[in-house]
């Protein structure tokens, strides 16, 4: 018989074992799902299955940043509650798979030609993908890893990493110097972080409004025109007053643009250049990224009468 990807997706997410392991298990049970789960079970691969289904929201961004700045990591793992995330076994765990990521540089958690999953972690001699599974069935909760991003610099940048809060929200930035003197700088370092506040604090969703995507843009257009509709002026002026609301929006999306927290009467922009004169190079912000734990992802509701009644009718 053969095997459909629909086929080892099913059994990824009723077992949460790897997809080599599903492929080879629904082989071997000639397509036939529950004996698969069964093979697997018997392997000690699907340990965590009834486990597979529950939601993990909670978790850790974790970082890793060089000593000489030029390279950072950012790495989301998942699990159900904040009283595992503070676990220290699973604190242990996102430290060990940040750093893994650090020096081994995988193509992605499970695709690419160095699938993160499949690579030995560390020192243990155990795939990622089998670490991860033996945390799950230890700690008792779904473990997800579920994001990582790995940046190198190029010449003389410099990046920084924040986390802000206890491991709720990632920050990295990456800053672009002409001079081996600035890269070490204590402005420019200093610069480097508090812009990654920035970022934290101030949510831009692009560097310049030049790479605010457009999809992003159109549907804030779509928002003012149906507000200005609303509003009950005269038609003449709707594009007008589109128009300045989207510029607004600009300012607060776009980086260079915002007010500088640290000095309100200040833009990002104008600290910028204030920046590269002193230090006499030109000091540029290349890119940034900003993470929420868990967001986009369904959360966990804990109803303590409703697990109570289910115990009840078991």
């Amino acid at each position: 018989m053969s095997i459909t990807p629909a086929m080892i997706k099913e059994l990824r997410e009723r077992t949460a074992a790897g997809m080599l392991d599903c492929k080879k298990a629904l082989e071997e049970a000639a397509g036939d799902i529950e004996q698969a789960i069964d093979i697997l079970r018997t392997k000690g691969l699907a340990a965590a299955a009834k486990k597979q289904g529950r939601i993990s929201s909670e978790g850790l961004v974790v970082h890793y940043m060089s000593n000489d700045r030029k390279l950072g990591t950012l790495f989301e793992i998942n699990c159900e509650t904040d009283f595992v995330a503070k676990n220290n076994d699973f604190k242990k765990l996102c430290n060990d798979l940040v750093l893994h990521v650090a020096k081994n540089d995988p193509s992605g958690l499970e695709d690419g030609a160095r699938p993160l999953m499949e690579q030995n972690l560390l020192d243990t001699g155990l795939k990622v993908k089998d670490v991860i599974m033996s945390a799950t069935a230890t700690i008792g909760e779904k473990i997800s890893p579920r994001r990582f991003v790995r940046w190198e610099t190029e010449g003389f940048n410099v990046i920084d990493v924040y986390i802000h809060g206890p491991g709720r929200i990632g920050i990295m930035v990456e800053l672009t110097c002409g001079k081996e003197a600035s890269r070490t700088s204590e402005a420019v370092i200093d610069f480097a972080h508090k812009c990654a506040m920035q970022v934290a604090a101030a949510k831009p969703e692009a560097v310049k409004r030049e790479d605010i995507p457009a999809d992003l843009i159109e549907r804030e257009r779509e928002v003012y025109n149906e507000q200005v509709k609303e509003s009950g002026k005269p038609e003449a002026i709707w594009e007008k007053i589109v128009q300045g609301k989207l510029e607004k929006f600009f300012k607060d999306a776009s980086l260079l643009e915002q007010q500088w927290v640290h000095d309100t009467d200040k833009t990002v922009s104008q600290v910028l250049v204030e920046l590269s004169k002193a230090v006499g190079d030109s000091i540029g912000i290349k890119r940034i990224v900003r993470w929420e734990l868990g967001e986009g992802l369904q959360k966990r509701v804990h109803d303590l009468a409703a697990e109570v009644a289910e115990q009840l009718n078991k």
